[in-house]
């Protein structure tokens, strides 16, 4: 559904179906409505970036909806500093914030966005040695 990798040493990709796109969408708009206060300090951006951020996912899921079929795969080229902010997003509805009922909010387990937590979180640290 979603990975989150380096291509040719140099362009970070995510690369997502259609779910996973959802996934990254639903987890984004949770954690902007449940940090209140000290949202800068908790994810090193602010809201405003972040919902930019938010803004190119959402323009890609659309875009995957218009296309035939919910296994195609979409191919999102970010910066390194939308890297470190999906790994706090991802932190943070992970660890950080409480989420009731997070499979329905989220649209995948508490396990699985901890992979793609694992995953990304690898990848920034690689790229900052």
């Amino acid at each position: 559904m979603l990975n989150i990798k380096l291509e040719a040493n140099k362009i970070i990709l995510i690369e997502a179906e259609k779910k996973g796109l959802e996934i990254l969408k639903s987890t984004f708009e949770v954690v902007l409505q449940s940090i209140l206060g000290g949202f800068h300090a908790r994810i090193g951006a602010d809201r405003q970036e972040v919902q930019k951020f938010l803004l190119i996912i959402e323009e890609n899921l659309k875009n995957c909806q218009t296309q035939q079929g919910n296994n195609l795969v979409t191919k999102l080229p970010i910066s390194v500093e939308y890297l470190r902010i999906l790994t706090q997003i991802l932190n943070e509805a992970c660890h950080g914030i409480r989420i009731l009922d997070f499979e329905h909010k989220i649209g995948a387990s508490k396990d699985y966005l901890k992979l793609c937590l694992e995953q990304s979180y690898n990848l920034y640290i690689n790229l900052e040695n």
